[in-house]
């Protein structure tokens, strides 16, 4: 007999929309933060900004590439945090970090990118090919689409 565990986690909820904690890790993270606490550690705390205002990221809609038409089509929409870079995966390898018009756009409403994928090195012809994009906001927190 199988078991079923159910995984609790834990996320901020904005309105209605759950945010994993590790989407704050790039905004909040200092390594050895107990050490520098406890004064093990003479390096000064990170300077963090105070959590006031969530800037959420885009939402990520995608144009799948087909034979016909090999070119992925990403259109985001913000949702309050601006537009920022867009980093591609083909098949687990990274593609590229496209920078929206090479610059973070925080007060963009939408943006649309395309990617040619014909011919990519990283495509396997005949099998099953994953695509992931992750988008951030002006603040660099990402948020993953596929």
């Amino acid at each position: 007999m199988l078991e079923r565990r159910r995984r609790r986690r834990v996320a901020l909820v904005v309105g209605n929309e759950p945010i994993a904690l590790n989407q704050f890790k790039e905004r909040y993270y200092d390594p050895g933060l107990l050490a520098k606490i406890l004064g093990f550690n003479k390096e000064k705390l990170r300077d963090v900004q105070a959590f006031k205002n969530v800037a959420l990221y885009p939402d990520i809609e995608l144009r799948q590439p087909t034979a016909e038409n090999p070119t992925l089509g990403i259109k985001l929409t913000s949702r309050g945090g601006g537009i920022g870079r867009v980093v591609v995966s083909l098949n687990g390898k990274e593609l590229t970090r496209m920078p929206v018009e090479k610059t973070v756009i925080p007060d963009a409403r939408t943006a649309e990118l395309s990617m040619d994928l014909a011919g990519h090195p990283y495509l396997i012809p005949g099998e099953k090919n994953v695509i992931e994009v992750k988008a951030y906001n002006a603040e660099d927190i990402s948020r993953a689409g596929a």
